[in-house]
């Protein structure tokens, strides 16, 4: 299989246009290599990313505990990011 060479702005471009075909993307936490995924609603400027959620939610404790998330959509790969 050969590898295909592709800008930076050509791959921002795909993932915003595949984003933008879902209305929710599946955010991925783990804590004391317990890990719980759940579909959340969000909305995008780019590849900026915004969900909301309580702080008295699992998730938020997860996160705080352990800032390291997955994100997915659609056909999307897992994306690792740092909050």
């Amino acid at each position: 299989m050969s590898q295909v060479e592709v800008s930076y702005n050509e791959m921002e471009q795909r993932v915003i246009e595949e984003l933008e075909k879902h209305p929710h993307l599946y955010l991925a936490t783990s804590v004391d290599d317990f890990v719980t995924v759940r579909r959340m609603g969000f909305v995008n400027d780019g590849l900026k990313i915004w969900m909301v959620t309580d702080e008295l939610s699992r998730k938020y404790e997860q996160i705080m505990k352990n800032s390291r998330v997955a994100i997915a959509a659609g056909n999307i790969p897992s994306i690792n990011v740092d909050l």
